[in-house]
């Protein structure tokens, strides 16, 4: 009676037991049909089933047709735990997303690629030569008003349990004075109207506190804060701490994010968690003394331990390295791209990849995309599509801001215009690094959408809201 109850209920565990006990050869097949396939299928994520360069529902849907012997043909990448063998604990690990490992290629033998088309008319100050994308609109989610705040930078989002959350910092004048505190807001209606601002994190007595970026994880929604104090101010650097919330409106008390071997993180968090398809969390981090950029990751589905440094060379240049505040987007052969800007002066992003889900990283490359010198902002829309956000200029000036595309991560084709030089108001309160433009972009795709945040200016919280149908390239 076990047994038919079994068959009616998992037919893909009952296979899973035939093969272990012999009864049914077929049920449980073994690398041997795919052979011939090896070399190819080695250059395919683990858990490509379908060969299509993502890991996703419809690998697991081919792989569970494969085990009730519906298809006959299915990728080596399937074997989710390199067992030899095809069965349901290979459909287990797939359908979690978890423990996924990336393809095992040698670094030699994978090529580097980025390339962007000639997309910007860097003498039409104005627009660069771009349209906007259909469906495109603009929230304000905080403004200074004549009493309180004049500064505000370091805009990042996240959604959790269907609201979005928007976090950043903020002070009375002047940027990174000892009054700067964060704050947040919340709204309910996918980015449209917000609630008032509300205090996230004070600043500390010896220092001071900037936005740290979220990440919506199983076990609660994690602001990331982090903290300059004031014994590290030659050179400058800081130490990152993490609130919890359930419910996005109490928090528990902050704690130090820690490393594998239990030590606090050394440096401040880079706003930017990037949660890859097998579960692994990666973002950087700017590494005391002074401010070092470097590649960090953690398997701790909580992002807030065992984080580990991966194998990268920053360069030096005095207190801090060349290559600062950067952001991640994945190509589709599953490498990551880690794009940094460039404090040489160069007025190009610098880039970095992985073929490792981010614990070693290849020596830094100069790309041909223009950037205003300023923290970056990319990540993939849903169909997979690469994207960038920020502001193209061969120069300083913050504006215009724009999204560029690619269908691969490996060759930018198309940008879209977000913000117009001309949309940008007159600044009204002068303080400390203040001036115009759309500062410090950070991006999020929730909900059907992207959404980009950043502070228009220095002294207003804005987010440019897009379809991502009026964006994706593969779909």
């Amino acid at each position: 009676m076990k047994r038919i109850i079994g068959i009616l209920c998992s037919s893909a565990i009952l296979m899973q037991s035939m093969c272990i006990s012999g009864e049914i050869q077929t049920a449980c097949r073994t690398k041997a049909f795919a052979e011939d396939a090896g070399i190819a299928d080695a250059l395919y994520p683990q858990g490509d089933a379908n060969r299509d360069g993502t890991v996703n529902a419809a690998d697991a849907v081919m792989l569970q047709k494969y085990l009730l012997t519906e298809i006959s043909e299915i990728s080596l990448s399937a074997d989710m735990d390199s067992s030899g063998t095809l069965n349901a604990a290979d459909l287990t690990l797939l359908k979690r997303q978890r423990n996924v490992k990336p393809p095992v290629v040698p670094y030699e033998e994978r090529s580097f690629r980025f390339e962007v088309a000639d997309l910007f008319d860097q003498s039409s100050t104005d627009t660069l030569g771009l349209e906007e994308p259909a469906g495109l609109e603009t929230v304000t989610v905080w403004k200074a008003q004549s009493t309180g705040d004049h500064y505000c930078n370091g805009v990042c989002l996240a959604s959790y349990k269907g609201k979005l959350y928007c976090q950043w910092q903020s002070s009375e004048t002047d940027e990174d004075s000892a009054d700067t505190h964060v704050m947040y807001a919340v709204s309910s209606d996918r980015g449209r109207t917000w609630s008032e601002a509300k205090l996230l994190a004070q600043s500390p007595g010896g220092g001071y506190c900037t936005s740290g970026g979220w990440l919506a994880a199983e076990t609660g929604l994690v602001a990331y804060i982090n903290v300059w104090p004031d014994e590290l101010s030659d050179p400058r650097g800081g130490w990152t701490y993490y609130v919890t919330s359930q419910d996005g409106e109490s928090w528990t008390e902050p704690k130090q994010v820690t490393m594998a071997d239990g030590t606090p993180l050394a440096g401040i968090f880079e706003q930017d968690p990037h949660v890859l398809s097998t579960g692994r969390i990666v973002c950087a981090s700017h590494l005391q003394p002074g401010l070092t950029v470097c590649p960090i990751y953690t398997d701790d589905p909580g992002g807030v331990t065992g984080w580990k440094k991966g194998a990268f060379t920053a360069t030096a240049s005095g207190a801090q390295s060349v290559e600062l505040e950067p952001s991640i987007f994945t190509q589709s052969d599953g490498t990551l791209c880690m794009i940094f800007r460039d404090q040489s002066g160069s007025y190009k992003k610098l880039i970095s990849y992985s073929f490792d889900d981010g614990a070693t990283w290849s020596s830094v490359q100069s790309t041909d995309m223009p950037d205003a010198r300023t923290k970056q902002s990319a990540g993939n829309l849903t169909d997979g599509t690469a994207f960038m956000a920020g502001c193209p200029v061969n120069n300083s000036l913050r504006s215009p801001l724009a999204v560029t595309l690619s269908a691969d991560g490996k060759s930018f084709t198309q940008a879209f215009l977000l913000r117009s030089n001309s949309s940008d108001p007159a600044l009204i309160y002068e303080g400390k690094a203040k001036r115009l433009g759309f500062h410090y972009c950070k991006s999020l795709v929730a909900e059907g959408y992207l959404y980009v945040g950043y502070a228009t200016n220095k002294e207003a919280v804005e987010i440019s809201i897009v379809p991502e149908a009026s964006l994706m390239l593969n779909g």
